[in-house]
C-alpha cells in the first residue's frame, strides 16, 4: 500500500551521521509526501571528523548538499582510515517489533 494516494505524510528516520543524513535528505527530496526529516543535528553545531557536512537548514528547510554524489566529503588521508576504523558501528538492542501472531507492532 502506498501512502500518497491516501494523503498520508511521511516522516523519514535518519541515523544522524552526515552520510546517512545526506542519503535521507536525497530520499526526502525525491518523495512528494515527505513532510519531515528527523534531524537531531539541526540548530546546533554538529561536527564530525570522518565525513562532512551536514545540510544547512534555512527557515526550517534542509537545503540539498552541493557537489557530486550525495554531496559529502571525506578526507582520504591515511590517518582517516584509522580514524574511521576507531569508530565502528555498534548495534544497539532494539525492541522486538513482531507480535507472537506475526503482526508488526510499534514500540
Amino acid at each position: 500500500m502506498r501512502a500518497g494516494p491516501y494523503y498520508q505524510s511521511l516522516i523519514l528516520h535518519n541515523n544522524a551521521g552526515p552520510l546517512g543524513t545526506a542519503a535521507s535528505l536525497h530520499a526526502a527530496l525525491a518523495i512528494p509526501n515527505v513532510t519531515l526529516l528527523e534531524a537531531p543535528w539541526a540548530n546546533r553545531e554538529a561536527e564530525t571528523d570522518v565525513c562532512w557536512p551536514y545540510p544547512e537548514v534555512v527557515d526550517g528547510y534542509a537545503l540539498p548538499l552541493e557537489g557530486p554524489g550525495l554531496g559529502i566529503e571525506a578526507d582520504e588521508a591515511s590517518d582517516d582510515e584509522e580514524l574511521a576504523a576507531s569508530k565502528p558501528f555498534v548495534p544497539s538492542l532494539q525492541p522486538r517489533l513482531n507480535g507472537l501472531d506475526g503482526s508488526v507492532r510499534d514500540f
